[in-house]
């Protein structure tokens, strides 16, 4: 899966959202391109294999401007938009600059701020309703043939929508 500067990823509970990140992640670390892995996640899960694993989204954000070319992953970024998302917007246009790209994880696309959305290149859309698959049309355009097979998704199967090029249905599990 060709990957650009940042990804969208959004499903309800447990469709597989972290899971889709996690099989991705090996690869684009042992591309050389990233120095490091960053990931801001509330379970601390081990299984990211990150370089730096916190629950803090200050010492996250530290790490962010303090490092270049580092793969982030900031899981269920759409709670963490209230309080930081000026900061989580920096992320989505300013610090591209310093090499990073990064990985947004949510529940619900559409509680991701918009600013944040228009700089994904691409979305990971796992099973939701169709509200939110409509509201995330909004921003991938590629999306709107698909907002009715959205909610019937199975557990595990995506849609990876690019900004360039078709739409393309895959399965983590």
């Amino acid at each position: 899966m060709k990957t650009g500067p940042h990804t969208l990823v959004t499903g309800k509970t447990d469709t597989g959202k972290s899971a889709v990140v996690k099989t991705l992640l090996p690869g684009m670390m042992a591309s050389g391109k990233y120095q490091k892995l960053l990931v801001l996640d509330y379970k601390l899960d081990p299984r990211f294999g990150a370089d730096l694993l916190t629950d803090d989204p200050e010492e996250f954000l530290a790490a962010v401007e303090a490092l270049e070319d580092c793969l982030l992953v900031i899981d269920e970024g759409g709670a963490t938009v209230g309080r930081y998302g000026g900061e989580l917007q920096k992320i989505s246009t300013m610090y591209r600059e310093l090499g990073h790209q990064a990985f947004f994880i949510s529940q619900r696309g559409a509680q991701i701020d918009k600013t944040i959305r228009e700089n994904c290149s691409n979305l990971i859309v796992l099973m939701q309703g169709r509200g939110d698959a409509k509201a995330l049309a909004e921003s991938f355009p590629r999306l709107e043939p698909l907002i009715d097979d959205v909610p019937m998704l199975e557990q595990g199967e995506y849609i990876f929508v690019p900004s360039f090029g078709d739409p393309k249905r895959g399965r983590a599990f």
